[in-house]
């Protein structure tokens, strides 16, 4: 199946959303997808954070991972996804 970035953002959005309706701590996220980049089979997604921010970032980034591995499990595309600040 040949991925493309549209393709991978779909599937970064629904991620995102089922994870976040699962887990009542994650923090509410923009994401664009004029961000998303490609380099050779990886891609990379912005995923900035909206105010208020907690101060510890550490559960945020394991969310973010957890996401990047249901992924990779779900559809065998390398993700990472890139914690920005809403601006």
């Amino acid at each position: 199946m040949d991925v493309d970035k549209n393709l991978v953002f779909t599937w970064v959005l629904a991620a995102v959303e089922t994870y976040s309706q699962a887990n009542g701590t994650f923090p509410a996220v923009e994401l664009h997808q004029d961000r998303v980049r490609q380099d050779g089979d990886w891609f990379y997604v912005s995923v900035a954070r909206k105010p208020p921010y907690s101060a510890r970032s550490f559960p945020f980034f394991d969310q973010l991972r957890d996401i990047e591995d249901k992924l990779q499990e779900e559809h065998s595309v390398n993700v990472l996804l890139v914690p920005t600040i809403a601006a």
